[in-house]
């Protein structure tokens, strides 16, 4: 061990150092440290040729180098050299110094240690993973994992310096690596693309989800957002609902095709989608082809009707022995008995089906006139306001989801005509003259609604779609037991 004073203007840093970034003010609160207390480690340096390459210290360094600026502005040259510990250390060494020196520091960004650990294999190619991972006191997969992350795009790696996602998350994005290079000809932009809005479905905590399908950000959310995205974009090779028609993917061998991404929306469960549209639809036409041959195969082979002799089952049945003059003289007998006749041909025909049983009405509402009706109805509507004023509060994010998955969700059906956007914009802006299925200008108005507003909005629409909407001549009451979960009560107007 030799500990020397080396001018300044001499020494390098480490050139294998992965910090690129240091913090000014803590610099100048280093130099103040340095400046009183003097310096408490003295770093390890080489010399290369006429100059020295400091292994570590270089925060320490550039503490002197501001305490020299300093003195010479004061006429004080006691800082223009920095003690080191000069000795022999080989590029390997001096590389590893520098990763062990400041991968625990809080200020290393994760992608500046990820890389120089990339470098340090492109220096030493022989090197292992193993070996590097024990003398930097790490696991060899999370190395593993550091350089695997580094083949995102830019554009996504920027994401992880950011602290957006982190690099287990940013893992997970792997998956949508090199989709475009597998001519994947129904996606209009790249890998980075898709990538990016898979980051954006998801949110932090205690950030307001911007849309329906947004999920936590997590390693677990990182997962359900890419199959959500690839539900969006990609062909699905097993029923998304449970009325889908979809070929046998694993007997046509898609599972073993390079075309076929698999998703994880759930640790078990694996969703597959196809990459190329065209091959999924000759694929699909084929199969349905199939069904209609299997089918009509099924109709040509099906064995017919068997025919019932009606007037052998009456003389074996003792009940039908006795039956009357007016039954054997019906039509219906004669045709039986083999007596058919032009007249009696007819006659079957002609003859009237049994009239259906009429429903009956509760017993409030039978036989009400049309004005006792409207009147009910009134009561009904009235009795919504009241519990609407009644309405005072919901969290709001949850408010949002509601109004959102009524709006998008895929069990929506519009029947009446009248669908939830109408009612939404009707109360928020009656004289808009925006589009009325802009979605995204309907939610900027609602995210500037009060809670209770929201609150309102959404208990209108949820009593709106379960009213009654028919013929006033058959209104029937449907929100008695629904207004009196919101502790109203309907006034049944006397008949």
């Amino acid at each position: 061990m030799t500990i020397e004073n080396i001018r300044l203007e001499l020494i390098d840093d480490n050139p294998y150092n992965p910090r690129t970034h240091y913090d000014t003010d803590k610099i100048k609160d280093l130099a103040a440290s340095i400046k009183e207390v003097g310096l408490r480690q003295v770093p390890e340096a080489r010399k290369i040729g006429e100059r020295y390459q400091i292994a570590y210290g270089h925060r320490r360094l550039r503490a002197y180098r501001g305490l020299n600026i300093t003195g010479i502005i004061a006429n004080d040259d006691s800082w223009d050299t920095m003690p080191l510990d000069v000795k022999e250390i080989s590029d390997q060494q001096i590389f590893q110094y520098a990763l062990h020196e400041n991968m625990n520091r809080s200020e290393l960004k994760p992608l500046e240690l990820a890389r120089s650990i990339e470098n340090y294999f492109i220096v030493f190619p022989k090197e292992t993973e193993a070996a590097l991972a024990k003398n930097l006191h790490m696991n060899q997969p999370t190395i593993s994992n550091m350089r695997r992350v580094l083949k995102l795009p830019e554009k996504i790696l920027g994401k992880i310096d950011s602290e957006r996602i982190n690099f287990t998350m940013a893992r997970e994005l792997l998956i949508l690596q090199g989709l475009h290079a597998k001519n994947a000809i129904n996606i209009e932009f790249n890998d980075s693309d898709l990538m990016h809005e898979v980051i954006e479905k998801t949110v932090a905590p205690g950030t307001l989800a911007r849309s329906a399908d947004a999920v936590p950000c997590t390693v677990e959310g990182i997962s359900k957002a890419i199959d959500i995205v690839a539900s969006q974009y990609f062909k699905p090779l097993q029923k998304t609902n449970p009325d889908d028609v979809i070929f046998s993917a694993p007997d046509e061998g898609c599972m073993r095709c390079d075309k076929c991404l698999t998703t994880h929306p759930q640790k078990t469960k694996s969703n597959h989608w196809c990459l190329n549209s065209e091959c999924w639809d000759d694929k699909l036409k084929a199969y349905k082809a199939k069904l209609v041959a299997e089918c009509e195969e099924v109709r040509k082979t099906a064995n017919p009707v068997p025919h019932v002799d009606l007037f052998q089952m009456q003389v074996a049945s003792p009940k039908i022995e006795n039956v009357s003059s007016a039954t054997t003289s019906s039509p219906v007998y004669e045709a039986a008995t083999n007596k058919i006749t032009s007249e009696n041909l007819n006659a079957i025909k002609n003859i009237e089906p049994e009239p259906e049983p009429k429903p009956v009405n509760p017993p409030s509402l039978e036989k009400t006139d049309i004005a006792t009706l409207e009147a009910l109805k009134k009561s009904e509507v009235t009795a919504m306001k009241e519990a609407l004023g009644k309405t005072k509060e919901l969290d709001k994010g949850h408010m949002m989801l509601i109004l959102m998955a009524q709006i998008k969700g895929y069990h929506v059906k519009d029947i009446t005509g009248f669908t939830p956007l109408y009612l939404f914009w009707n109360d928020i802006d009656p004289d808009s003259k925006v589009k009325i299925h802009d979605v995204d200008t309907l939610f900027k108005k609602l995210e500037k609604l009060s809670e209770s507003d929201l609150a309102k909005l959404i208990t209108e629409f949820c009593l709106y779609s379960l009213q009654y909407k028919g013929d006033i001549s058959k209104y029937t009451v449907n929100l008695t037991d629904c207004l009196g979960w919101l502790g109203v009560k309907i006034n049944i107007p006397e008949r």
